[in-house]
């Protein structure tokens, strides 16, 4: 009875290992792929935001901000 309840749990534990092993593939390829030694500097982060909403509001945001900078700049020397 015992072997069975350590059985069903870890076939439980292999089944979520495997489920979080996909997010992980999904979510973060440079982590998570085996090749991502023979890739280096800005290639490993290639493609890490892609149709990420939160990074396009980051950067609309920061080119907002920029904008804004570089207008008080020339009002400044005015």
């Amino acid at each position: 009875m015992a072997s069975a309840t350590v059985n069903e749990r870890l076939s439980l534990l292999e089944a979520r290992l495997n489920q979080l092993q996909q997010l992980l593939d999904e979510h973060l390829p440079s982590v998570s792929s085996s090749d991502n030694k023979a890739k280096r500097g800005w290639q490993t982060i290639v493609g890490t935001f892609a149709n990420d909403p939160l990074y396009e509001e980051a950067m609309r945001r920061g080119q907002e901000w920029r904008q804004s900078q570089h207008e008080d700049s020339s009002k400044a020397s005015v």
